[in-house]
């Protein structure tokens, strides 16, 4: 989740609203909708991006998630599977901080 939003400039309510299904693991893209003013932006990601969210991706599957691609791409067991925008923003900080 650091790792896309720091190299994709992600807002934590991007991050939060990522579905599955906005990865194109073939095309090296992701897919942000409803961003600032309601536009929708295709972003390249460079390989070793990719290479994470295909490794988080396969663990994601084996652990059992929704495999829709309308669910939620960061997903946990709790609730409607999908974080909030202050999840994200809560896990961001705190990976930020454990990382001094």
């Amino acid at each position: 989740m650091l790792l896309l939003a720091y190299c994709a400039g992600l807002r934590r309510s991007e991050v939060a609203r990522l579905d599955l299904g906005d990865v194109d693991l073939q095309g090296g893209t992701i897919t942000i909708r409803q961003t600032k003013f309601y536009k929708t932006r295709i972003l390249p990601l460079p390989d070793t991006v990719m290479a994470e969210l295909r490794a988080y991706i396969d663990v994601r599957r084996r652990a059992g998630a929704p495999q829709d691609p309308r669910s939620g791409l960061f997903w946990h067991e709790q609730r409607s599977g999908r974080y909030t925008k202050q999840a994200v923003a809560w896990l961001l900080v705190d990976v930020i901080r454990r990382a001094g």
